[in-house]
């Protein structure tokens, strides 16, 4: 299963937030493979998306890791994204 990560490199390259939302998928889908997508686009945001359906989209900034309680509850938001998938499949 081949997951596709959209996020803003902003001025770290946004690597932290790719780390967290493919952490999410992991947990549910330990074998996926995390297809990463860099663009300059604002507002910045990150998606995950399987199959070209977008699973789950918020602020980059809820993924940065000196937000713990915001990262905390958007990872939760992907992986009940990732286990209602798991379901239809």
């Amino acid at each position: 299963m081949t997951f596709t990560v959209e996020y803003c490199r902003n001025w770290d390259g946004g690597r932290q937030e790719l780390g967290a939302a493919s952490e999410a998928v992991h947990n549910i889908f330990p074998d996926a493979q995390i297809k990463a997508v860099v663009s300059d686009d604002y507002p910045i945001t990150v998606s995950v998306l399987f199959g070209g359906k977008v699973l789950w989209t918020g602020s980059q900034r809820n993924l940065f890791s000196k937000y713990y309680k915001a990262r905390t509850k958007s990872m939760r938001e992907i992986q009940k994204a990732c286990i209602a998938l798991k379901k239809e499949l």
